[in-house]
């Protein structure tokens, strides 16, 4: 069984990860610049785990809302089923979203109706936009735009993080090295960029 708990570093970060209830907590702490710590939320899906971040040192009046979505396709290809958590959640809800044409490509636009635990669901506009390696997303509540997020495709799902309009969060898609448990590969991409980064970090053992 893969364990993502634990605490790990590279060559400029040290980070931790937990598990809380049915999603994950990070932290990303830049060894060479103390203004930079990164705080996320995730999910792991078996030989992924999944985490948005945002900085948690920039000059913010509350804590943003951020969270991960993974979307993958069913049915005839023009529905997705979701998967979510948001940082002030510790549950994984679902979804679905139905494409407004018959397209087979995965951007467009779609409609799609969240689910939580005890709560009334909620349907959005979600649009998806093709980049050069990665997408980007918007979401809508009528006219107007109250999320945006960035997305990379693995496997046939789309990875997400997404957040306030305010907020620059990063995905970041973790998985161990198939020969090392204590090695753990991160590729990785900011919502204003389209570059994919990627690092690898060892396990800390104490």
């Amino acid at each position: 069984m893969t364990v993502f708990r634990g605490t790990f570093e590279s060559s400029d970060i040290t980070l931790t990860i937990n598990k809380q209830g049915e999603s994950y907590r990070c932290n990303l702490k830049n060894k060479k610049d103390y203004l930079e710590m990164k705080h996320g939320v995730g999910t792991d899906l078996g030989n992924h785990l999944v985490m948005a971040t945002f900085n948690s040192c920039s000059n913010l009046i509350e804590q943003p809302i951020i969270g991960v979505c993974i979307y993958t396709p069913i049915g005839d290809q023009r529905s997705l089923a979701a998967l979510w958590t948001t940082i002030n959640d510790s549950y994984l809800g679902s979804g679905i979203a139905i494409k407004s044409d018959r397209s087979p490509q995965l951007e467009g636009k779609y409609t799609v109706r969240y689910f939580a635990p005890e709560e009334d669901s909620v349907t959005l506009d979600v649009y998806i936009h093709k980049e050069i390696d990665t997408y980007s997303l918007s979401w809508y509540l009528g006219e107007k735009q109250i999320n945006q997020g960035v997305g990379i495709r693995l496997n046939d799902q789309l990875f997400i993080a997404w957040g306030d309009m305010e907020i620059k969060c990063e995905l970041h898609v973790f998985s161990f090295n198939p020969n090392d448990k204590n090695s753990l590969r991160c590729i990785s991409i900011s919502s204003n960029t389209t570059h994919l980064t990627e690092k690898t970090f060892g396990r800390i053992v104490t």
